[in-house]
C-alpha cells in the first residue's frame, strides 16, 4: 500500500536484507530509509527495533548502577560485597569470635549478568538476559541468608555482653555511687546510738557506786 514494503519477523529474529544485485539497485527497491529510520546503504543491512534498542540501553545502564551500589555498600571501612572479610571479637582475649566471609560481586562477574546483546532484537537475546537475572537473584537471596545468620549470632552475643555490662555497672554503682546524704545520716545515727550507749553505761556505773556507799 502506498508503495511501501514492510518486512516483519514473527519470531523476533534479526532480519537481514541482501541482494545479488548492486547496493544502488537495492536502495532503489527499498527506498532511502526503512520504516525504523535506518538508511539502507548496503546489502546485508540489519533490521533494528528502536524500542528494543532503547530497552537494551536501559538494561546496560542498570548494570552499571548495580556495580556502583556494590561499591557504596561499605560500613566502617569494610565492604562484604567486595572481598573484605569481617572478624567480630566477642571477648577481651580474642578467643571468642566469628568470621564473616565476604563475596566479590560485580554485575558481569560473580552475578553473571551479561550486557545486552544485539540490542535485544531477538527474543533469544531477551530470554538469555532473563535467565541471567534469575540466576543472579537466586545467588543474592542465598548469600543474604548467610549474612542474616551471621547477623543473628552477632546480635545475640552483643545483647548478652550489654546485659552483662549493665549488671556489673549496677553492682559497681551500689559500692561506689552511694547517696552521700543518706550515708551521712546513717553515720550520725550510729554515732548517736554509740553515745547513748556510753551514757547509759556511765549512769549504770554511777548508780552502782551510790548503792555501794550506802553500806
Amino acid at each position: 500500500m502506498g508503495g511501501n514494503l514492510q518486512v516483519t519477523s514473527t519470531t523476533g529474529k534479526t532480519v537481514t536484507l541482501s541482494s545479488d544485485d548492486t547496493d544502488a539497485n537495492l536502495q532503489l527497491l527499498l527506498g532511502s530509509k526503512t520504516n525504523e529510520g535506518n538508511a539502507v546503504a548496503a546489502a546485508g543491512t540489519d533490521f533494528v527495533d528502536t524500542t528494543r534498542k532503547s530497552i537494551s540501553s536501559q538494561f546496560d545502564d542498570i548494570l552499571k548502577q548495580i556495580d556502583q551500589t556494590i561499591q557504596d555498600s561499605s560500613y566502617g571501612g569494610i565492604n562484604l560485597l567486595q572481598g573484605q572479610d569481617l572478624k567480630v571479637t566477642f571477648n577481651e582475649t580474642g578467643t571468642s569470635s566469628i568470621n564473616v566471609t565476604s563475596v566479590n560481586y560485580t554485575a558481569n562477574g560473580q552475578l553473571g549478568i551479561a550486557n545486552s546483546t544485539h540490542s535485544f532484537v531477538s527474543n533469544d537475546d531477551v530470554d538469555v538476559a532473563s535467565a541471567n537475572l534469575k540466576r543472579a537473584s537466586d545467588k543474592i537471596a542465598a548469600q543474604s541468608a548467610v549474612f542474616a545468620a551471621n547477623q543473628t549470632v552477632i546480635q545475640n552475643r552483643s545483647s548478652f555482653t550489654k546485659n552483662l555490662v549493665d549488671t556489673l555497672n549496677a553492682g559497681s554503682d551500689s559500692l561506689t555511687a552511694a547517696d552521700q546524704n543518706q550515708e551521712s545520716a546513717n553515720l550520725l545515727a550510729l554515732n548517736t546510738s554509740q553515745q547513748l550507749a556510753q551514757t547509759t553505761l556511765s549512769l549504770a556505773s554511777q548508780a552502782n557506786a551510790a548503792i555501794t556507799r550506802l553500806f
